[in-house]
């Protein structure tokens, strides 16, 4: 009996604090763990449990930390990890006694996790982060049966982005890039010298601009200086060989001789770089060993640039992690249908054959989401049990801070399956449903199930994993079910704290609402309303950040900022284009003259037939079928093949009032590679775009139209747009409207 009637019978022993500067870290997490413990034990009973460096007479010791190998000497032996790959270590002992309990990790942040799990068996739980998802049950008593047994996680890498500490202790989860270093790091090894040589930058479009002339002899000398030094400085035991971020190839001959001419990814036709950079990478880590033996070092497989190397060796100390850069994070990797999955499953399964360690770099796709709850639970329970199949070590989820409204039950099952790839996912839900929603559990429980499994059955074959797919896995249907759900849920949940957390659940599912209606009125050109529902979607962020700020982060989705529209450009974005239909109060930047039809006639061209057969002159588009301009054609029956050309058409008339003024078409967002426009049958313009849609996010493609419109005749807009390996064809609205300045330029971004 630990606690009895809310009196302490027990006191916490940890060590005295670490003499050597290298170990404060690890003091200072024990002290954590103990602090923890005092604090769950007087909000479960009301006892103050003291905490001290030595046993009090009387009361029962709790040994938190390396304290317990006093009493305990074994466990240090018998905690060590039984696989000597193991990067990191976090087994933890739970040993209670009627004399004294023990709680220790193979290592410090293991202590942490160890107190989680004591009270977790005591009826407590962490379904997220923040106080908001802490659930610890009131009790006069603290009596734990007798046990002794280790803890051994599935993953040794369990890492989810921005989440602070006392809450990945909860969830037991891992601190950011503790595991393995993997980060993107050739300009951090390439040092002051990047900017003291220009030779040493890759060469691009004829230009000493790109991250890397890896092939450069001086380059291999360069990462182990920089490399040793940095171990020398840290004491760690891992780097990061990663590439930078984005493209980071060379044209030089040097460099390009060391590509291979092929594809890495057939769906997006980016070069294969696998041997490139492994041919760097054991050039480097030979040297580093002579001085620093047995370091280990991460670097991400990128799926859109990295093949499975077809000449070079992956070194026995490189761990590479199979980062599915589009492919298709909305599907289940186990996907037999997916092309894209199926691409990723065998590359990365070959790669898991030639590296002795391999892990998951995941993307959780909410961050471009607008802050949507992004339903993928149905995805990680295919997903984290065949990763483990294949032998990959853990995941690293890149996620945003404060982010539980949006992502937080994938964040809740990661964080039981990476313990357990065998958990029974339904029953990781039902507890979290009868726990934290009491009377309501089985309306939650139906919410779950309706917005979750939607992922499953969208309106069209998912492609990609940005923002445009909301509205094919939330459907009208979809929505509704959930509406259904929430106002059960509602009816039963009326007093706290069962009446508050129904209301997230509301306020998450008005904010999906809020979304759908702001991209509806975006695709009919309708910025005004697109912009209340925009306004909507702040002043729920706002709601939920007050009942707590790891719920979400308003900030993360500021009103001034420029930026991708998926990040904080959205609202930014809607007002430009209100402003140049006319539809902003005051200040606007043109004249609305005609708001284009949602559905245009369009014919497929996978064949370049168009052209040869002069579609834009003749009336082959007049007897076409129509489609909607606001989603690309993939999700609209055309999705292969990749490559190739779609023909749009519509008619327009613009009033005689706009003779002799200056006329712009534009399109709020398109995806493609090239565009090429006629009006009445004659060409406007042929216009060359940037060869992956990911460079930017501002796809909007704006023309000037004024020399080809002849106001008060009926004419024809006829479009044509191709694309590579991304999706194709508008997915927003179009409109034809007169600038105030007629000298405006337009400007692609």
């Amino acid at each position: 009996m630990l606690i009895d009637q809310g009196a302490a019978k027990c006191s916490i022993v940890i060590r005295p604090a670490a003499p050597k500067a290298e170990n404060k870290r690890d003091f200072s997490d024990e002290r954590a763990a103990a602090e923890d413990f005092a604090r769950i034990a007087k909000k479960m009973t009301g006892a103050d449990v003291s905490i001290g460096t030595e046993p009090q007479d009387g009361l029962i010791p709790i040994y938190i930390g390396e304290s317990g190998l006093t009493v305990a000497p074994d466990a240090k032996n018998k905690l060590k990890h039984p696989d000597p790959l193991a990067l990191k270590n976090d087994r933890f002992l739970i040993e209670i006694r009627r004399d004294r309990v023990v709680l220790l990790g193979a290592r410090a942040w293991g202590t942490r996790m160890a107190v989680t799990q004591f009270f977790e068996n005591a009826g407590c739980r962490w379904f997220g982060g923040g106080d908001f998802f802490e659930v610890i049950p009131e009790s006069e008593t603290l009596a734990p049966k007798t046990v002794r047994k280790i803890y051994t996680p599935d993953f040794e890498m369990r890492d989810v982005w921005y989440v602070k500490d006392e809450d990945l202790a909860h969830l037991k989860l891992q601190r950011h890039d503790v595991v393995l270093h993997h980060g993107h790091s050739w300009q951090i090894w390439i040092g002051k010298e990047r900017k003291e040589r220009p030779e040493l930058r890759g060469l691009v479009q004829g230009d000493r601009k790109g991250p890397l002339e890896y092939a450069h002899p001086d380059v291999p000398d360069i990462f182990v200086k920089n490399i040793n030094a940095f171990f020398d400085r840290t004491g760690n035991r891992t780097a990061s060989l990663s590439t930078d971020d984005g493209p980071v190839y060379s044209e030089s001959k040097e460099s390009s001789a060391w590509l291979l001419k092929e594809y890495a990814n057939p769906f997006m036709a980016t070069p294969a770089i696998s041997d490139a950079v492994l041919r760097l990478f054991n050039k480097v880590i030979p040297k580093v060993q002579e001085k620093h033996p047995g370091t280990a070092f991460g670097f991400l497989v990128y799926a859109n640039t990295m093949t499975p190397p077809r000449y070079e060796t992956v070194h026995p100390s490189v761990a590479g992690g199979g980062a599915p850069l589009a492919e298709n994070a909305m599907v289940p990797t186990t996907s037999e249908t997916d092309d894209r999955r199926i691409h990723f499953r065998k590359c990365f399964s070959t790669w898991m054959k030639l590296a002795r360690r391999g892990y998951i770099y995941e993307y959780d796709p909410f961050v471009i989401w607008h802050g949507v709850m992004c339903p993928r639970v149905e995805l990680i329970r295919r997903n984290v049990p065949y990763y483990k199949s294949i032998g990959v070590r853990g995941m690293n989820i890149e996620s945003r801070k404060s982010q539980f409204a949006e992502s937080g039950l994938n964040i809740l099952v990661y964080s039981r399956l990476f313990w357990d790839t065998g958990a029974d996912v339904d029953d990781i839900l039902d507890d979290f449903a009868s726990t934290f929603y009491g009377p309501a559990r089985k309306a939650i429980r139906r919410w779950i199930k309706v917005t979750q499994e939607s992922v499953l059955n969208p309106s069209a074959p998912i492609f990609g994993n940005e923002d445009h797919n909301i509205e094919l896995i939330y459907t009208a249907k979809t929505m509704a079910a959930a509406e259904k759900a929430i106002r059960k849920a509602e009816s039963v949940a009326k007093v706290e704290p069962w009446k508050k957390r129904v209301h997230v659940v509301r306020l998450i599912h008005n904010h999906t609402e809020a979304y759908l209606e702001s991209k509806n009125a975006m695709d009919r050109c309708q910025f005004a309303d697109a912009l209340s529902a925009i306004d909507r979607m702040y002043e729920i962020k706002a709601k939920l950040a007050a009942i707590d700020p790891m719920l979400t982060d308003p900030n993360r989705w500021d009103l001034k900022s420029e930026g991708p529209p998926w990040l904080r450009g959205l609202r930014k974005q809607t007002e430009h284009w209100a402003s140049l239909a006319g539809q902003k109060g005051d200040g606007s930047e043109g004249t609305l003259i005609q708001i284009l039809p949602e559905k245009w006639n369009f014919v497929f061209d996978p064949d370049n037939l168009g052209l040869t057969n002069s579609w834009a002159q003749k009336g082959e588009l007049e007897r076409a079928s129509p489609i909607d301009i606001g989603q690309p054609w993939d999700y609209q029956g055309h999705l292969k093949p990749r490559i190739a050309n779609g023909w749009y058409q519509t008619r327009f008339n613009v009033p005689l009032a706009f003779k002799g003024k200056p006329i712009r078409l534009y399109f709020t967002r398109i995806y493609g590679m090239k565009i090429t426009l006629w009006i009445g049958g004659k060409l406007v313009e042929h216009r060359d775009l940037p060869r992956w849609f990911w460079y930017d996010y501002h796809h909007e493609r704006e023309f000037d139209v004024t020399n080809f419109v002849k106001p008060g005749e009926t004419q024809t807009i006829t479009m044509r747009v191709f694309k590579e390996f991304d999706w194709g064809g508008p997915y927003g609205g179009a409109f034809l409207y007169s600038p105030k300045d007629a000298a405006r330029q337009i400007k692609e971004k």
